[in-house]
């Protein structure tokens, strides 16, 4: 059986709980389960339905929170994918 072709272009980091990685939309916080230069994705929960446009504050761990623009490209079971406007830096 074939595997499905991976078309990520950066690589992605996976969050855990313990890191303290957050999306903050419309004073709401949402867990981010993993984040590349181009996109992350985080949990929902049904707290808001979310579509097209959206801007938040990623925060990681103790670093300074980075404000973020972007497009939900995926909204599947509890979890979103936001391709975003402008690429994150390489490390965050």
């Amino acid at each position: 059986m074939n595997e499905p072709e991976e078309r990520r272009q950066h690589p992605r980091r996976v969050c855990s709980p313990e890191n303290g990685a957050t999306l903050r939309i419309n004073k709401v916080d949402y867990q981010v389960v993993d984040i590349s230069e181009g996109g992350l994705r985080f949990v929902n929960n049904g707290k808001m339905k979310l579509t097209g446009w959206v801007s938040g504050r990623l925060t990681v761990g103790n670093r300074r929170p980075i404000d973020i623009d972007g497009i939900i490209v995926r909204n599947r079971e509890n979890e979103i994918g936001i391709h975003l406007v402008t690429s994150l830096e390489r490390g965050v």
